[in-house]
Formats: C-alpha cells, sequence, structure tokens
C-alpha cells in the first residue's frame, strides 16, 4: 500500500511541475522586417488587431500601452502624410526653378526640409508606437501566466483512516 503511495505522489509530482512549467506566452505580435506591419498570433493562430486589443483590455497596463500605441500610430501616420506632401511642394518647387532657369532654390530647400524632418519624426512616432505594443503583450502574458500559475495546487493529508492526496486545479 505504501509503494502505491508513493508511486502515485511521485507521479502527481512530476505532473504537477510539467503543468507549472508550461509556456504561457499565448499572445504574440510579430512584425515584419522590412515594412515593420505587426500581425498578432493567440495561441499560434492569426487574429486580427481589434481581437488583440480585446484581450489586452483585461490587463489595466497592458490596455494603457495599447491605447498609446494606437495614438502614437496615428501622430505617425499623420506625420507620414505631412511630411509627404511638404516633400513633394518642395520637388515642384525645385523643377519650377529648374525649368524657369531661376538660382533662387530658397523654397525648394525649406519644404523639402521640412518634409524630411516631418517623415523622420513620424519614423520616431512609429518605432516608439511599435515598442509600446510589444510590452503591452509581454505584461499581459505575465500577467496570465502569473494568474496561471495560481490554480494548481497537492495537499497530502493523514488522518485516522489513511492518507489522502488532494490535487486542485
Amino acid at each position: 500500500m505504501m509503494k502505491k503511495f508513493i508511486l502515485f505522489s511521485l507521479i502527481s509530482l512530476v505532473i504537477s511541475m510539467t503543468l507549472s512549467a508550461q509556456d504561457f506566452d499565448r499572445l504574440m505580435v510579430k512584425r515584419s522586417p522590412l515594412t515593420n506591419i505587426l500581425r498578432f498570433y493567440y495561441d499560434d493562430g492569426f487574429i486580427r488587431k481589434n481581437e488583440a486589443a480585446s484581450l489586452l483590455r483585461s490587463d489595466s497596463v497592458s490596455a494603457a500601452l495599447f491605447k498609446s500605441y494606437k495614438t502614437n500610430t496615428t501622430i505617425a501616420t499623420c506625420l507620414y502624410i505631412a511630411g509627404d506632401v511638404a516633400f513633394l511642394v518642395g520637388f515642384y518647387y525645385f523643377w519650377d526653378t529648374v525649368l524657369i532657369c531661376d538660382d533662387d532654390f530658397s523654397k525648394a530647400k525649406i519644404w523639402g526640409t521640412v518634409g524630411l524632418v516631418t517623415i523622420v519624426g513620424g519614423a520616431v512616432f512609429k518605432f516608439i508606437s511599435l515598442d509600446q505594443v510589444e510590452r503591452a503583450v509581454d505584461i499581459y502574458n505575465k500577467n496570465a501566466a502569473a494568474d496561471a500559475g495560481h490554480s494548481l495546487s497537492i495537499s497530502f493529508g493523514i488522518t485516522d483512516d489513511g492518507i489522502g492526496v488532494s490535487l486542485r486545479f
């Protein structure tokens, strides 16, 4: 009887250790190296951004980071568009000056510089937002792993009637 109890205890201990050592990175975000387009995966299956946002809303810190990610992405997109327009205006003034054989390139320089600086500012906001969404997913996964880790317990007990083992998931 004691051999069965020890064998059962060892098997239970091994099972509990494997369950507690599981990887709880259920939500993942991957970005393509060239375009920085984000793709969200939940349990190795692709999900849309609004589905990932609803998952991240369950954690307050992740929700705040995801909200700032969306804000910074919007700012980056607006800066990209404004920079493109300013750069194209500068390009127009450059060719207008070349075609009329004028030596005054000041408007082209100003608009081109404003366009380039604005595009660089948009890139900065974009990289900040990408870092924020990755941190939000990491925090969500850490908190999900911490919540999942508390749900497993093993209890051993000795009574007048015998020895007992209790596993709670």
